[in-house]
């Protein structure tokens, strides 16, 4: 990557793909090179915005593919970095394909600020509803998902800090006995609450949805 860095400094050009550029795009910001900031900041924005109309059809549905993976990490890059623009453009990119971008790997790892601005917008009021389906709202665009979608993903969220969280205590195996419940366990929990907020329930059919000794409580 170093490589690709020295190039664009030389002949100021640099070629990457949707994966690298992440990479990229920290170095040249460690080393204030501004331009290639900005270079790497228009070709995560192109690739979530397509207009290549020289591609194939297969050639985009691998490109979609790819970007679909990594869209979480494109967000969690323009926070990082201050870019506010970009930062616009990814989190209105997964709210449009949320059904999609929930189940990666990557979104197992977003941070609870990002997951709290994507699914936070679908609050709007609505002109409409639709059984089982809430409205993003994303600048003038309204954007449908299944609310289903959204509960699942802050479980699976919740569950996988969770896991991470005990495997980290299992390996503290000296620690005291008092510190087998920290206030990491106290502050997930106040997390998984605040987002699962945002989930709602009247949009939902307990049924399929929750575990038999759940579905009393949804009707309530």
């Amino acid at each position: 990557m170093f490589e690709s860095l020295l190039k664009y400094m030389y002949i100021g050009q640099v070629e990457v793909d949707e994966v690298a550029v992440l990479a990229l795009m920290e170095l040249a910001q460690s080393f204030q090179i501004d331009s290639l900031v900005a270079e790497c900041s228009r070709f995560i924005t192109e690739n979530i915005k397509p207009r290549y109309k020289s591609e194939t059809h297969l050639e985009k549905i691998a490109r979609a593919h790819v970007v679909i993976s990594v869209a979480v990490d494109y967000l969690e890059m323009a926070a990082k970095l201050g870019k506010h623009l970009l930062y616009r453009h990814c989190l209105e990119y997964i709210q449009q394909n949320f059904e999609k971008v929930s189940v990666t790997r990557s979104f197992l790892n977003i941070s609870e600020k990002s997951f709290d601005a994507i699914i936070r917008t679908h609050q709007v009021p609505l002109t409409y509803a639709l059984p089982r389906l809430s409205v993003f709202t994303c600048s003038d665009s309204q954007v449908k998902c299944d609310e289903v979608n959204i509960f699942k993903a802050v479980i699976a969220w919740g569950q996988h800090r969770a896991d991470l969280m005990k495997a980290k205590m299992q390996k503290a195996e000296d620690a005291p006995r008092d510190s087998v419940i920290p206030d990491d366990v106290t502050l997930l929990q106040e997390s998984c609450a605040k987002l699962i907020c945002h989930v709602r329930y009247q949009l939902m059919s307990p049924q399929g949805t929750f575990p038999p000794f759940w579905r009393g409580f949804a009707r309530s």
